[in-house]
């Protein structure tokens, strides 16, 4: 319970489909498509776990929202993580209330917790929590007009390849099946290979796919030559805004500039139709100074992203030494390995090291 001039009380529910929940979403300023109950039901379709939201309620009403999965494999050992394979997912809380408030209220009602592993865009500290800033996600904030926010692209870097697209003749078009998520997999299975990465399994963009897509919350761009399809992009779709979360893109057809194609053109969708004010281009490795290039000449903003990993010391060192001798030597195996391998590794690592993977093999 937290006390000021009026009573303000925690609660924990299993209920993620709680109508309250979402209304509240819908009318918060800060809430993300991460916060919706739409995105916690993709990752435990996908994933497994346990979905729960921490609601601070004032006189029976939501003032903030916290959400989580439980992963928990012996009753004494608890993986908590705001959340599993989401670029950032701050906690909306009103001004008096920090997350140290938050995490505590958790350890009160679930026992002890093993881990916590929180991804968000707050630079708030936690005692005994690592505070790591080892990615940014770019964020485009649209002009007035569609025509201001053409120009306010870099000429030479992103509006001279729009054109080049337009005189490849590249055709554009929304899937709308399960034979179009397909196409998109299929792509996003080469370009993982390429650059020598397991692509998630298939199962994990299907849940996306279904479940988002019933709440006209998904977009399913792809570009094609000729009719062979050469690009494609899993794009949500929440409230003002739109994310670029997953691109496939076939590598021999670079120089024709699909994936330019469907940035512009879910752009100018996004803006016309949909009334969207910020574009959200998902996450890079401070390291990854090409992708940094690309976003930010989209006139892209960065923000930093902090990881806060409970208890601090244990992941730093197995981060290195995996990212130092192991994340190397995969990657050129992957680079050599047929679609079919590399798409069965996909299915095992990503069970039975989803939260490692995440961290170090999402770009």
């Amino acid at each position: 319970m937290v006390k000021g001039s009026t009573v303000q009380e925690f609660s924990l529910t299993y209920n993620i489909r709680e109508p309250d929940i979402t209304e509240f979403l819908m009318n918060a300023e800060k809430a993300r498509i991460y916060h919706h109950p739409a995105w916690l039901q993709c990752l435990y379709d996908a994933y497994g776990g346990k979905p729960f939201y921490v609601l601070l309620k004032e006189r029976g009403k939501i003032q903030g929202i916290s959400p989580f999965i439980l992963f928990q494999k012996r009753s004494s050992k608890k993986k908590i993580i705001s959340l599993p394979f989401t670029n950032y997912s701050d906690f909306i809380l009103p001004d008096n209330i920090n997350l140290k408030m938050i995490l505590d209220y958790v350890v009160s009602q679930l026992g002890p917790v093993s881990e916590f592993d929180l991804r968000m865009l707050s630079d708030e500290p936690l005692e005994e929590f690592s505070n790591e800033n080892d990615f940014l996600v770019h964020i485009i904030e649209l002009k007035p007009t569609l025509e201001e926010t053409y120009k306010s692209f870099g000429r030479r870097s992103i509006r001279r390849f729009i054109k080049k697209a337009d005189e490849n003749n590249l055709t554009f078009r929304l899937g709308d099946s399960e034979k179009d998520l397909k196409i998109f997999y299929d792509l996003e299975v080469k370009l993982r290979r390429d650059i020598g990465l397991p692509p998630a399994p298939y199962h994990f963009f299907r849940s996306i796919w279904s479940n988002l897509k019933k709440l006209n919350m998904i977009f399913l761009p792809i570009v094609s030559i000729n009719g062979e399809p050469i690009a494609a992009s899993l794009v949500l779709y929440y409230k003002d805004r739109i994310y670029f979360e997953y691109t496939g893109l076939s590598k021999v057809h670079k120089e024709l500039y699909g994936n330019h194609k469907i940035h512009w053109e879910m752009i100018k969708l996004a803006q016309d139709e949909y009334n969207v004010k910020y574009v959200d281009l998902g996450r890079a490795s401070i390291n990854h100074t090409s992708l940094i290039f690309f976003k930010e000449n989209w006139n892209a903003i960065p923000y930093k992203v902090f990881q806060k990993r409970y208890p601090a010391h244990i992941k730093g060192k197995l981060f290195s030494n995996f990212n130092r001798v192991s994340f190397p030597l995969l990657k050129n195996i992957n680079k050599k390995l047929p679609s079919s391998l590399i798409k069965l590794e996909g299915r095992f690592i990503y069970k039975y090291l989803k939260m490692l993977l995440f961290c170090c093999l999402f770009p």
